[in-house]
């Protein structure tokens, strides 16, 4: 696509106003050098289109639209919606972590629907976003039509940088802008900056010139100290010192000292990104508020400037206006420079644990070499980037490594770990495996090791390229780490402290394993206390929470293993509520489905109906892909037998039912050994027995069997058999004999189940009150009808509190993987 040139500001402003109002739509890249015109153009834009559009603009983690207020001349930012979520979607192993990002934009900017607006986006520094932003720009790109659609409004995106990152995208229309000519600073500082023509020689305007070029930032930084003064500043070092003795004389008016001010200014001049006031009141020990008010005078003198005023965006981060000036004051000011970069490490470790690669630098500054930390802290930022596919940290680090590494060992090292991410997001797991094979592990820092042996576990969980016991190992070594703490530095001038963000990511990954491989539910409930420890650590501690709340929430979802039904519905209405207001429909139809499964336990068959129909209705509207999606729809058939089961009490009619169930339950099998196919083959053995129908049942108890790869499935002595099945199996055949009145039989069966207690189960009083029911039945010889022996089974027990268990069980399906 053709690029657009721009050379005259004001004149392009019109082009571009009057032509986004024709067609208010389209993807933008304003590409040009720092200080060219760019904010500029994009400000008077906002103010010729605001009437027409609803302006968003990109800033840090989050989306800020542009709000009206009163009196109608002015407007303020607030946030719209934030997308540190982007961090917490990219988690998941499923295949379709793109749609769910997809369905969160539209869903977010379908808001600006209810006014008859089109949308404005734009994004000032591309290079400098944060990498869940530019994850964002890159979904919205890629599926900018698909979004358009269903928001059902133009969508403009425009973006600016001073490097050419889309250079291979033909649907970006990049506009250059033309560097100014010295004519135009000469009309610059006439007529934006309003300088006298008597006191605007040729001299002073070349002195300008030479002193700013026409980076029009300098231009506005300098130009006061270079045409208002009477000595002839010949340097950019002459006219800092000058704006210095300026700033620390503003300073007076906040009531703050010139030692008090430079401090501020000079340890601001350490920071890489990461700049705020919090920040350097932390690392000075100083009153936030006198810091404050010391960002605001640097603001005042253009030394500093912040991203967008608002009121509702906590923690503003602000950033230098001139490189030059960041770097004058960086070298030149005479303090412990070593404590200052500790104490930045201690505080990016402390808030902002995530920004690896930034961490990475303070810690190369301060060593003056890649270390074993520097390197542990790169890898783990490499491992952000590829979740994220986020490219300019991915080059970013590699140029890094290239400029300040002469080992070869480790820039080969870094290859081969580049090598294995790349190959894992692509899906080729052998392949990445391949690559870590040929690393060391026991020469990295524990950081690294831990890091790149959970990508060897996600490879091997994924890619399923490993054996039992090969997992089984790397499990108990992730296991290890966490119990043991993965301690990046252990210097005690560095405060060692876990990262806790990357055992929270090694816990999200192997509680799936621990719980649908290895079947060990007291694992899962010590992984999930761990999680809970970790969490509100992260809360009380972290600026930036990263993942913290959705990992939590996707424990919530589970709760039916550590809770009983009655409590563990809290937790799944409290994930229920995280996902539905933060627009994360898969997880959210994974939850209703689940909380279904836990409202049939409660007998609340209704509200589970409408869950499941929920999910489903969700799933179709929102082509959203769920892994085993059958699972819903077991879920929704067996409420609506029992909910059919309560209202009708002729037998006939109840068995015509349960066979038609039969037929539906059938329809969700496959061939593959898995426990879907397994719970459901249960459900399955239960309503042939419910409608008498035994030859119907032996071979659905057939189909499990050779499915488990066992003899019988019922034979609660055998522990190669998953005990939720010996559990079912066995009450079954103590009902099938019982309808026979082989009483000598279902004695046997009923002495083997006692204090039999499946891990699953948390009430072992009721299980107790079952085998209580079943001698009284056989005591009594009595043969109840099928919906009797399910519907009143306890009765016989003559226990006097309010229990229910099922004569004939049905079981519910949960989602356990992630």
């Amino acid at each position: 696509m053709k690029n657009i040139l721009c050379k005259n500001r004001n004149e392009f402003i019109e082009y571009f106003s009057s032509k986004l109002m024709n067609n208010p739509c389209g993807i933008y890249f304003f590409l040009g050098k720092v200080g060219s015109g760019k904010k500029y153009v994009l400000a008077n834009l906002q103010k010729k289109i605001q009437k027409q559009f609803k302006i968003y603009q990109v800033v840090s983690d989050a989306i800020l639209e542009k709000k009206q207020r009163f009196p109608h001349t002015k407007f303020e930012f607030g946030i719209s919606f934030t997308l540190h979520e982007f961090m917490e979607m990219s988690l998941s192993i499923s295949s379709n972590t793109e749609n769910t990002k997809i369905n969160y934009i539209i869903e977010n900017l379908k808001t600006a629907g209810f006014i008859k607006k089109n949308i404005f986006i734009f994004a000032p520094d591309y290079d400098t976003l944060s990498s869940e932003a530019r994850d964002f720009l890159e979904i919205l790109i890629c599926n900018y039509k698909i979004i358009e659609e269903n928001v059902q409004k133009n969508i403009c995106i425009i973006m600016t940088g001073s490097n050419d990152y889309f250079s291979t995208n033909n649907n970006i229309i990049k506009v250059v802008f033309e560097d100014y000519t010295k004519h135009d600073l000469t009309l610059y500082l006439k007529e934006r900056l309003y300088y006298s023509p008597s006191i605007l020689t040729n001299e002073k305007i070349n002195q300008v010139y030479k002193l700013c070029g026409t980076n029009f930032n300098l231009v506005n930084s300098y130009s006061e100290y270079i045409i208002n003064s009477s000595q002839t500043n010949t340097s950019i070092e002459g006219i800092i010192d000058l704006k210095l003795k300026y700033y620390i004389s503003a300073g007076y008016k906040y009531n703050l000292s010139a030692n008090e001010l430079k401090d501020i200014l000079f340890i601001s001049s350490q920071s890489i990104h990461v700049l705020t006031p919090q920040m350097i009141s932390a690392i000075q020990d100083k009153n936030e508020a006198i810091v404050s008010a010391g960002f605001q005078c640097a603001v005042d003198e253009y030394f500093l400037d912040f991203d967008v005023k608002s009121n509702k965006y906590e923690y503003q981060n602000y950033y230098f206006i001139s490189d030059k000036e960041k770097n004058y004051l960086c070298h030149n000011y005479i303090l412990d420079k070593s404590t200052i970069l500790i104490q930045y490490y201690r505080y990016l470790s402390e808030h902002y644990e995530d920004e690896y690669f930034e961490r990475a630098l303070f810690l190369f500054k301060y060593f003056g070499a890649i270390s074993n930390e520097v390197f542990a802290l790169l890898i783990l930022a490499l491992s952000k980037a590829f979740l994220i596919k986020d490219q300019v940290i991915k080059q970013s680090i590699i140029s890094f490594i290239k400029d300040n590494c002469s080992d070869r060992q480790m820039v080969d090292k870094i290859s081969c770990i580049c090598n294995a991410y790349e190959e894992h997001y692509k899906g080729n797991y052998l392949k990445s495996e391949t690559s870590i094979s040929k690393l060391n592990l026991t020469s990295l820092n524990i950081g690294a090791a831990a890091e790149i042996r959970r990508l060897q576990f996600r490879n091997g969980q994924v890619g399923h390229i490993f054996s039992e016991s090969t997992m089984n190992e790397l499990a108990m070594i992730l296991e290890s780490y966490i119990d043991k703490n993965i301690l990046l530095m252990t210097n005690a001038v560095f405060r060692p402290k876990e990262e806790k963000l990357l055992s929270l990511k090694i816990l999200f990954d192997i509680a799936p394993y621990v719980l649908d491989t290895k079947n060990d539910i007291e694992k899962f409930n010590h992984l999930y206390d761990q999680s809970l420890i970790l969490v509100n650590y992260i809360h009380h501690h972290f600026i930036r929470k990263s993942y913290a709340d959705y990992i939590i929430n996707v424990f919530n979802r589970k709760a039916f293993l550590f809770a009983a039904p009655s409590v563990s519905l809290v937790y799944y209405e409290q994930a229920e509520s995280y996902f539905r207001g933060k627009n994360i429909f898969d997880e959210l139809a994974l939850t209703l489905a689940s909380k279904a499964g836990m409202l049939i336990l409660m007998g609340l068959y209704r509200q589970s109906i409408n869950n499941c129909e929920e999910a489903i209705q969700l799933i179709n509207e929102k082509n959203l892909y769920i892994e085993q999606k059958e699972k819903i729809y077991n879920n929704l058939f067996i409420s609506q037998f029992l909910l059919y089961e309560q209202e009708q009490t002729e037998i006939k009619l109840l068995q015509k039912y349960a066979y038609g169930t039969i037929k539906k339950l059938e329809t969700l099998l496959d061939s593959e050994a898995n426990g879907k196919n397994h719970v459901i083959l249960t459900n399955i053995a239960s309503l042939c027995l419910y409608i008498g129908n035994e030859e119907k049942y032996l071979k659905a108890k057939s189909d499990i069997e050779m499915s488990l790869k066992c003899e019988e499935v019922s034979n609660i002595h055998d522990s190669s058999v998953n005990d939720f099945y010996r559990y079912h199996f066995a009450w079954f055949e103590f009902y099938r004999f019982l309808v026979k009145q082989d009483w000598n039989k279902c004695k046997v069966i009923i002495k083997d189940l006692t204090a039999f207690y499946p891990a699953i189960f948390h009430e072992t009083e009721v299980m107790e009150l079952r085998i209580k029911a079943a001698k009284s039945i056989i005591s009594k010889k009595v043969v109840p009808d099928a919906r009797t022996y399910s519907l009143n089974f306890l009765s016989y027990s003559k226990c006097n509190k309010a229990y229910s268990s099922r004569g004939l069980l049905l079981s519910d399906l949960q989602f356990t993987s992630w």
